[in-house]
């Protein structure tokens, strides 16, 4: 499964990543202390950007560019990123289901999701009152793995209209998150250090 593009999306992040974790396209162009390490981080996230919107297109979505985050440690490789149109997502559609992120994983071996590239999907648990699930799709849409969700409703997050997508990766694990209106979804993998991404 995409295992070509996967390897080298993996060797490219792991050659220019360094210590960057998502310094934003805003510090284009500037000139002075760190200049290679912008420019590394303008050439990472260009190469990134295009490896997920090709996947993303494989799975009949459209991600958006300027939502993407990148999240990375010596055994961890993640990218987040929004889909299109999940801002006008109601609280009605996500506990019928509603495809939120889309994500490139490359996990430790114990929180047994395969390396690929996911549609996160969430919604109310189907037996479990009160509970929530995110779906991981593949780009058949076939679900691959089920995990415990966060959801915040109701409570202004963000004004309307506005979202942002992060990544935490801590000695508990790895947690991806979206947050959009009056909704804050988060998607836990449980595992075994520290650094996070932020995209807004």
């Amino acid at each position: 499964m995409h295992s070509l593009p996967l390897r080298a999306l993996s060797q490219r992040i792991a050659g220019v990543l360094l210590a960057i974790l998502c310094i934003g396209s805003s510090l284009h162009g500037q000139e002075g202390p760190g200049q290679e390490i912008v420019q590394a981080n303008q050439s990472l996230r260009q190469t990134v950007t295009a490896a997920m919107q090709k996947a993303a297109r494989n799975t009949g979505a459209a991600l958006l560019a300027d939502k993407l985050v990148i999240g990375s440690r010596n055994d961890v490789l993640v990218v987040n990123a929004a889909l299109e149109g999940v801002t006008r997502v109601t609280i009605a559609d996500l506990e019928g289901g509603a495809p939120l992120m889309f994500v490139y994983l490359n996990l430790p071996q114990g929180m047994e999701v395969a390396r690929g590239f996911y549609t996160v999907k969430v919604m109310r648990h189907r037996t479990q009152r009160g509970a929530w699930v995110a779906q991981l799709l593949d780009a058949k849409g076939v679900v691959v793995r089920e995990l415990g969700a966060t959801v915040a409703t109701g409570e202004p997050v963000l004004p309307e209209g506005k979202l942002t997508v992060s990544i935490t990766i801590s000695r508990q694990g790895v947690v991806i998150d979206i947050r959009f209106g009056g909704n804050a979804v988060d998607v836990a993998f449980s595992g075994s250090g520290t650094g996070s991404g932020t995209g807004e």
